[in-house]
């Protein structure tokens, strides 16, 4: 999902230059614009797809589904692939 992201720019508001050695990722100390988020009572800045590595906690759960989500701020830079 990540790199599908990246396929339709997401998240390249504060990116500092070309892939791959411009990105900056979501919640890193790079990023100036923090969304922070509280996913199940734990208080994150991780959250997003667009971060970096991969933890249990970037699943989003709801009705016993989970989702791979995108911030407001990421899906603001999205254009067709």
């Amino acid at each position: 999902m990540h790199e599908l992201g990246h396929s339709f720019h997401i998240g390249e508001a504060d990116d500092d230059g070309p892939l791959p050695f411009g990105e900056v990722y979501r919640g890193s100390r790079d990023d100036d614009t923090v969304e922070r988020v509280i996913v199940r009572g734990d208080p994150t800045e991780t959250w997003s797809i667009m971060r970096k590595g991969w933890r249990p906690q970037s699943l989003i759960y709801y009705n016993s589904a989970a989702y791979h989500v995108f911030s407001l701020q990421e899906l603001s830079t999205i254009q067709l692939p």
